[in-house]
C-alpha cells in the first residue's frame, strides 16, 4: 500500500501554510516515506474552506481568486496546500492532482472507458435541449467508444492526417499573404488576434469540408467569419465564467444561460447547416456516380463509418471546425510571441526550415518534409510548457484508488493540474526562459513523462492533436520563410493569460513582422 506521512511523526509538517513553497518541498521530499500502513481518509484532504451550499464559490467571489487567473489560483493552492487539494464548487466536489507521479497514476489504472465530465457544461445542456449528438467529449462508455473507435483511423495517425497538408498549406499561404498586406509602418499587424482566428476557422473549413469560408478574403464572408468567431469566443467566456456559480441554469433560464445559448445556437446553425449541405452533395454525387476519389476526405471517411450517424459526423466535424480556435490560435499565438523575444531560438528555427525546404516558399510542405523538422516540434512543446492552453485534463475514477495518501473513491472527479509545474525550477532549468532544444536529444529524456502532455494521454487524448500539430508546423514554416519576427516598440512585459473555458492571450500579442 503507498506509503503516507503521519503528522505526528513528522512535526505538523503536513499543514501547508499560505504560500509555504519551502515548507511544500521538505514535505515532497519525505513523501516516500512509510510511516503508516493506511491511506487517510477523503475527508482529511486539504483545501480551500467550503461554506454550506456555496462550497469554495466564495473565494472567487470575493476576490480571494480571479476566475479570470484561475490558473494562478490553480498554482496558489498547490503552494498553501500541498500535491493533492479538495475544492467543492457548490455541491460538486473536484480533487486537484498536481504532480506528475499522481497523473501517472490515475491513467495507469484507467480501464478500457476512461470517464471524463464535460468541459463546458453548459454546452452539454445545450446540445441535450437540442437533441444534438454529445459529441466525443460529452459522452462515456461504449457510447464513446464507438464514435472513438470510427474516428480513431483518420484522425489519429499521421500517416492519415499528412493526406489533409495540402489543404492545410493553401490556407498557410494565404495567411502569410495576408499578413504581408496587412502590416502598417511599424510593421505590425494592427489585428493580429482576430486575424489569426480567421485563419482558424478558414483552416477546419478547408480540412474538414473542401471549400473555403472566405475569412480571409474580405467583404461579406469575412465579415460573416468575424460574427462566428465572436459566438464562438462569448461561449467559451460565458461557459469559463458560470463554472464558479451555482448552476442555476440548469433548472431556469439565467441571463448567463441565455448569453450562451443565443452564441451556440448561432454558432451552431452556420456551421451545421454548412457541413450538412456538403454532406447532401456528396450523397448526390455519390448517387449520380461523380464522386472523385479522394473527395471531401474527412466528410466521406465518417459518412462510410458503421454505427455512425448523420448526427455524429455533424457534430465531429463541428467539434473540429469550433475546437481549433481555443486550442490551435492561442498556440500559434504565442508561439509568435516567444519568438520574437527569442532571437537565437528563432534563427535555429529559420536554419533548419531553410535546410528542410531549400525550395523556399515554392517548395511544398510534405509529411518527409516535417519529418525532418524536429526543431519546429519542439517550439510547440516549449510554447506550450509556458503557455499552457487548458488548466487540467479531468477523469472520473472507476474505481477506489489511493492517491497522495488518501483514499479517493469511484465516482470522483478528478483533475490533473500538474501544469502548475511548468515553470518549476525544480522540474526544469530556466524555467522562465524559452528554449526550445530542452526537448530534443537527451535532455528529453531527463523530463517527467507525465508532466508535460498537453494533449492528455492514452486513449482519450485529444482526438483531433494530430490535426492541431499539422496546421501549427505548416503555419509557422510559411511565416518564418517569409518574415522574422521581432518584439514590437514597448513590449516589454511578460505575455499573460485569462481563463475563457481554456487560456488565451489576455489582450493583443505585440509582434513585428520583418521582411526578409
Amino acid at each position: 500500500m503507498a506509503a503516507r506521512l503521519s503528522i505526528e511523526a513528522h512535526g505538523h509538517l503536513l499543514r501547508w501554510g499560505r504560500g509555504s513553497v519551502q515548507q511544500h518541498r521538505r514535505v515532497s521530499d519525505l513523501s516516500a516515506v512509510r510511516c503508516r500502513a493506511s491511506p487517510r481518509p477523503f475527508s482529511d484532504i486539504p483545501g480551500p474552506r467550503s461554506l454550506p451550499l456555496l462550497g469554495s464559490l466564495w473565494t472567487y467571489k470575493t476576490g480571494r481568486y480571479d476566475v479570470n487567473r484561475y490558473h494562478e489560483a490553480l498554482r496558489s493552492m498547490y503552494e498553501q496546500y500541498g500535491p493533492v487539494v479538495r475544492e467543492r464548487f457548490g455541491t460538486s466536489t473536484v480533487v486537484h492532482l498536481f504532480e506528475p507521479d499522481l497523473v501517472r497514476q490515475v491513467h495507469q489504472q484507467e480501464g478500457k472507458y476512461p470517464a471524463v465530465p464535460p468541459l463546458q457544461e453548459l454546452v452539454l445542456l445545450y446540445r441535450q435541449k437540442n437533441n444534438m449528438s454529445l459529441g466525443l467529449g460529452n459522452t462515456n462508455g461504449e457510447a464513446w467508444y464507438r464514435l472513438r473507435s470510427a474516428v480513431q483511423q483518420l484522425m489519429m495517425r499521421p500517416r492519415e492526417v499528412s493526406c489533409f497538408l495540402p489543404l492545410v498549406d493553401t490556407v498557410s499561404r494565404a495567411l502569410v499573404d495576408r499578413v504581408d498586406r496587412d502590416l502598417d509602418d511599424t510593421g505590425q499587424v494592427p489585428e493580429l488576434t482576430p486575424l489569426i482566428f480567421k485563419w482558424g476557422l478558414e483552416s477546419a473549413t478547408h480540412v474538414c469540408a473542401e471549400r473555403r469560408f472566405g475569412a480571409l478574403s474580405g467583404g461579406a464572408d469575412e465579415r460573416r467569419a468575424e460574427q462566428l468567431i465572436a459566438a464562438n469566443r462569448q461561449v467559451a467566456k460565458v461557459g469559463g465564467r458560470l463554472k464558479f456559480s451555482l448552476p442555476l441554469y440548469r433548472y431556469v433560464s439565467t441571463p448567463g444561460w441565455r448569453q450562451l445559448a443565443a452564441a451556440e445556437r448561432h454558432f451552431s446553425s452556420v456551421t451545421i447547416e454548412l457541413f450538412d449541405n456538403v454532406i447532401s452533395e456528396i450523397e448526390k454525387l455519390a448517387e449520380e456516380g461523380k464522386l472523385q476519389d479522394g473527395q471531401y476526405k474527412f466528410l466521406c471517411f465518417l459518412m462510410t463509418r458503421p454505427k455512425v450517424s448523420r448526427k455524429d459526423v455533424l457534430i465531429i466535424a463541428y467539434s473540429m471546425f469550433n475546437d481549433g480556435l481555443s486550442t490551435t490560435v492561442p498556440a500559434l499565438l504565442c508561439a509568435l510571441w516567444c519568438l520574437a523575444h527569442t532571437p537565437a531560438a528563432q534563427q535555429s528555427l529559420h536554419s533548419e526550415i531553410t535546410a528542410a525546404l531549400p525550395g523556399g516558399e515554392a517548395q511544398e510542405v510534405t509529411a518527409d518534409v516535417i519529418s525532418r523538422l524536429p526543431f519546429v516540434k519542439a517550439v510547440l512543446k516549449e510554447t506550450l510548457r509556458l503557455y499552457p492552453i487548458g488548466t487540467e485534463v479531468s477523469r472520473i475514477t472507476d474505481q477506489d484508488m489511493e492517491l497522495g495518501g488518501y483514499v479517493i473513491p469511484a465516482g470522483t472527479h478528478v483533475d490533473l493540474n500538474q501544469s502548475v509545474q511548468l515553470r518549476s525550477a525544480r522540474w526544469f532549468a530556466d524555467p522562465e526562459d524559452f528554449r526550445p532544444e530542452r526537448w530534443l536529444g537527451e535532455q528529453r529524456k531527463a523530463i517527467h513523462s507525465y508532466l508535460h502532455i498537453p494533449f492528455g494521454h492514452g486513449t482519450r487524448m485529444c482526438a483531433g492533436r494530430r490535426f492541431a500539430e499539422q496546421d501549427f508546423y505548416v503555419t509557422l514554416v510559411r511565416l518564418l520563410q517569409r518574415f522574422e519576427l521581432r518584439p514590437a516598440p514597448g513590449s516589454v512585459e511578460p505575455l499573460r493569460q485569462v481563463h475563457q473555458t481554456l487560456l488565451m492571450p489576455d489582450g493583443p500579442v505585440p509582434v513585428r513582422f520583418v521582411r526578409r
